[in-house]
């Protein structure tokens, strides 16, 4: 029944249920648990998440990722990024590897910080991101940034133009013209508030670099010349 509501996103009346089980001294599990974990996160009620996973905790349960996610998802969506951060430390400590929703959650509440950036290059030695390898033809380059998050996805954008910026220094032919692979939101969940074209464009202002939506609307075409340095554009002008 836990469940059933989880899938339906009525987080009251899992909370309800799971006190049912309570009051009546049954036992409850790592599934009770993040069934209702999950509930709260699709009810945007990450108190609720927070104060189950802390629980869960208290009571040396099995801890998963499902739990740790929903958990750091929701403290995310109330913008309770201390919060955020504690849990992914938590993972740590309770051996549970964090996975992409784990790394998503943690590099939103830990965006312009030192930690994040951290925790960015931890993500993508882990392989976390498997799509975050540029595509070159000439003078393009293509990323995908599907599957990522506000705060992930601006860190992706930074990396790549940062690493364009140290090739160019080094003389290196480096694309000039970027696609950035958002998608549109299309298969976008209820309860998933971002929103990635909107993000990657937001932050391509703050860069202020030139950019357009292209046809196909979940692409984003960017000029990066104005960041390169002149000999890396000349470099770059020497590709077929």
């Amino acid at each position: 029944a836990i469940s059933a509501c989880e899938k339906g996103t009525r987080w009251e009346k899992a909370c309800q249920l799971f006190d049912e089980v309570d009051r009546h001294q049954l036992q409850s599990n790592t599934i009770t648990y993040t069934a209702v974990v999950s509930a709260c996160h699709k009810g945007s009620h990450w108190r609720g998440a927070l104060a189950l996973v802390e629980e869960m905790e208290r009571r040396g349960l099995a801890m998963n990722d499902w739990a740790y996610n929903a958990a750091m998802s929701a403290c995310g969506a109330g913008r309770r990024w201390a919060q955020v951060l504690g849990l992914f430390h938590n993972m740590s400590e309770a051996t549970v590897p964090p996975t992409r929703v784990s790394y998503n959650a943690v590099l939103d509440a830990a965006w312009g910080s030192r930690e994040g950036h951290l925790l960015f290059a931890q993500a993508l030695h882990n392989e976390v991101y498997p799509t975050l390898q540029p595509e070159s033809a000439g003078l393009r380059s293509k990323l995908d940034l599907h599957g990522m998050s506000t705060g992930s996805v601006r860190f992706a954008v930074s990396w790549f133009l940062s690493e364009l910026m140290a090739g160019a220094r080094k003389g290196k032919a480096v694309p000039q013209y970027i696609e950035l692979v958002t998608g549109w939101g299309k298969s976008r969940r209820v309860y998933d508030v971002a929103d990635i074209r909107a993000d990657v464009a937001q932050h391509l202002e703050e860069l202020g670099l030139p950019y357009d939506f292209l046809k196909n609307q979940g692409r984003i075409g960017v000029d990066v010349r104005q960041l390169l340095p002149r000999r890396g554009r000349e470099a770059g002008l020497q590709q077929p």
